[in-house]
């Protein structure tokens, strides 16, 4: 499933505004498939919501400890935690047509055979584990929905509030900290030009180590490299 595009990110924003553009998007994603994963019969659309669970996951845990505090990584787990029992239920979907021909099969043999069906097979309760898993996801949702409607009644402070001065001022500690580690560790870091101009960023505006080029700079000093990360 394609993820949806995050429109109206602002490179002279906050990061908070910008990560809360992210979820948003994110999480509307995922809200997406309701009412349609509510169908026990709707295989692809509830493998879908389980991506959806992940990339809402995956930016959660990167966002919440410098720009929305504990309650953030909270929805994280709670993010992990539909994920995995999606994760779950479309073991399943998978797995379910592979037991069905291998029991038409023994059935199949079991006539030749014997002359008679008369097939008891643990395999035959299967279905049930999916049943259940669905039913729980049926639930949860249904309770989510309910807390979500009585936590939208809630005022809250905005994303940047919420970290506070200290919580930035840690996040770009953590950052310069890690620019002086590469130094240490002899990494060179290229700050690429044509980005630079269009965002209309200058080296005074970067943390001091890195240097200006292009791409050909990049390839010049990769091609003698023995680890790259281009991002």
């Amino acid at each position: 499933m394609k993820a949806r595009r995050v429109k109206h990110l602002e490179p002279t924003a906050t990061l908070a505004d910008n990560a809360e553009r992210l979820v948003r998007v994110r999480l509307d994603e995922l809200c997406g498939f309701v009412p349609a994963v509510l169908d026990p019969a709707q295989v692809t659309e509830l493998h879908d919501m389980r991506i959806a669970a992940k990339r809402l996951r995956y930016v959660l845990e990167v966002t919440s400890a410098p720009c929305f505090g504990p309650y953030a990584k909270t929805a994280g787990k709670r993010a992990k935690e539909l994920q995995d029992l999606l994760g779950e239920i479309h073991d399943c979907d998978i797995q379910l047509p592979r037991v069905e021909a291998l029991l038409g099969l023994r059935v199949a043999m079991s006539d030749v055979v014997n002359g008679e069906r008369g097939l008891t097979n643990p395999l035959m309760a299967t279905p049930e584990p999916r049943k259940a898993q669905w039913a729980y996801l049926d639930q949860a949702w249904t309770d989510a929905d309910e807390a979500y409607a009585q936590y939208e009644k809630i005022p809250r402070p905005s994303a940047e509030d919420q970290a506070g001065e200290d919580g930035i001022k840690r996040f770009y500690d953590e950052k310069v900290d890690a620019v002086r580690r590469f130094h240490e560790a002899d990494v060179k870091l290229i700050a690429c030009q044509m980005t630079m101009d269009l965002f209309e960023y200058k080296m005074d505006d970067m943390i001091e180590g890195p240097a200006l080029g292009g791409a050909a700079s990049y390839i010049e000093v990769a091609t003698k490299s023995d680890i790259n990360l281009y991002i």
